[in-house]
């Protein structure tokens, strides 16, 4: 496999323009991290959210866990 990088000429093949190299910056957010899974069980866990999360307090509580997440 090429990296992007790596090819000869590239192009759009739905403009034909040529790609332009950026930079970005990534977030990263360790999600599966005992402590952040701990304080999202307590923040989930209060009275107010509990009838508005309970699937996604099932989700902390499963047994996959949550997965880390990165945005760019």
């Amino acid at each position: 496999m090429y990296a992007p990088t790596e090819l000869i000429n590239p192009y759009s093949t739905l403009t034909g323009a040529a790609p332009v190299m950026k930079s970005s910056e990534h977030l990263f957010f360790k999600l599966s991290d005992p402590q952040c899974v701990a304080f999202l069980k307590d923040w989930t866990g209060h009275d107010r959210l509990q009838s508005r999360w309970p699937t996604r307090r099932a989700n902390l509580e499963g047994d996959a866990g949550l997965s880390d997440w990165d945005i760019a």
